[in-house]
């Protein structure tokens, strides 16, 4: 025990600490801090939120005709409002615009028509017209909600045969995906960050004592040679310890974009992908964070592998670069990002995280075979 507490200790250096401190910074400000502060991102979003988030209180997760007619009146009063302005506005007046179709359709080369669109521009009565294009967003997802689940196009009869089940179960999208995309987005650079943390961490783990000439002086004894397996279960440690503080950090963030109503609805009724199974985005959450720690130990041992085979850190960096390119690149997106989306056919992604845990098994299930017979020289 003693032994393995000095392992985590020797990877909490100051120079380590430090990079990690600035290399989070950074990380947090190119890949995660604009999809907290700006979420939901731009107009008319930011008012389609408002709305659909009134509504999933008043309605719940499924809107039938009468709820749906209670939006239609408040976006007629969102009209009458601004229709009023524009017959009260003298300009208006000037350009002859007295409605919304009028100032939508009106020729954007005219001069009167350009001097009031400047003027509306500066003052909050042009927010009424996000308004209403949000209200209008709403309802046309509701009036075509069948037609755009019958047009989508499948890429196998499996797929078909899901959205054969969807539409006779009625299972439909009422509200916008913004809120799956903002979390989605979120959890795809949050792994990233994760496994850069792992990166910096785990990859001195064996190669510094090769570098200081220790592993000849831990290979005379016999305990000495338990430092190897003590090694990997620091690792480990330290790769759960790690992945669950920046969950729980990105997690508390996360809470502050005000999704947590949505949670307790199913993803088709909030998503326009399709998904394989019938799954609510509360569940939905706990896959994804059992996905991210899968990936991270995954990640974790192979960079512990890279460390241990490496003679020199130029050919661990090397080699190193080749694991994570492939996990951004290839695992997250679509391993994570598409976590039982029909996107793929339901076996791909169980079959990733087989093939990586498989990979993994191996690699180190070799290593530890070849340290017991292995002679230093």
């Amino acid at each position: 025990m003693r032994l393995w507490w000095m392992e985590i200790k020797k990877c909490f250096t100051w120079p380590i600490v430090g990079l990690l401190l600035v290399m989070n910074v950074l990380l947090y400000s190119l890949l995660a801090e604009f999809y907290f502060e700006n979420f939901p991102n731009g107009r008319p979003s930011s008012e389609r939120f408002e709305i659909e988030l009134d509504m999933v209180e008043r309605y719940g997760e499924v809107i039938d005709d009468g709820e749906i007619a209670e939006v239609r009146r408040e976006y007629e009063q969102t009209v009458e409002k601004f229709e009023a302005i524009l017959r009260d506005h003298p300009l208006s007046q000037t350009a002859g615009v007295e409605t919304v179709e009028q100032y939508r359709e009106y020729e954007r080369d005219d001069e009167a028509f350009n001097k009031l669109e400047q003027v509306f521009w500066e003052t909050d009565d042009f927010d009424l017209m996000w308004w209403i294009q949000s209200y209008e967003s709403i309802l046309e997802n509701y009036q075509y909600k069948e037609e755009s689940l019958q047009s989508q196009h499948y890429r196998s009869s499996l797929e078909k045969e899901r959205i054969e089940e969807l539409l006779a179960n009625e299972s439909y999208q009422y509200y916008s995906s913004s809120v799956v995309e903002n979390f989605m987005t979120i959890v795809e650079n949050v792994t990233i960050i994760i496994l850069f943390n792992l990166l910096i961490l785990l990859s001195p783990l064996f190669l510094r004592d090769r570098a200081n000439q220790m592993v000849p002086l831990q290979y005379s004894t016999k305990h000495g040679r338990k430092t190897f397996v003590t090694k990997w279960r620091a690792g480990l440690m330290l790769t759960l310890f790690v992945t669950t503080v920046l969950i729980a950090i990105y997690g508390m963030l996360y809470m502050g974009n005000g999704t947590s109503p949505f949670f307790f609805m199913q993803l088709y009724h909030m998503d326009y992908v399709n998904y394989w199974y019938d799954i609510t985005f509360r569940q939905y959450i706990i896959f994804v964070i059992m996905g991210m720690y899968l990936i991270s130990a995954v990640f974790g041992l192979l960079v512990m592998a890279c460390s241990s085979l490496s003679r020199n850190y130029l050919s661990q960096m090397a080699a190193q670069i080749v694991v994570i390119g492939l996990f951004i690149w290839l695992v997250i997106p679509t391993a994570l990002g598409r976590l039982f989306q029909t996107y793929h056919l339901p076996w791909v992604v169980p079959g990733i995280y087989a093939g990586l845990i498989g990979v993994t098994i191996v690699v180190v299930y070799w290593l530890l075979r070849r340290e017991k017979v292995r002679e230093i020289t």
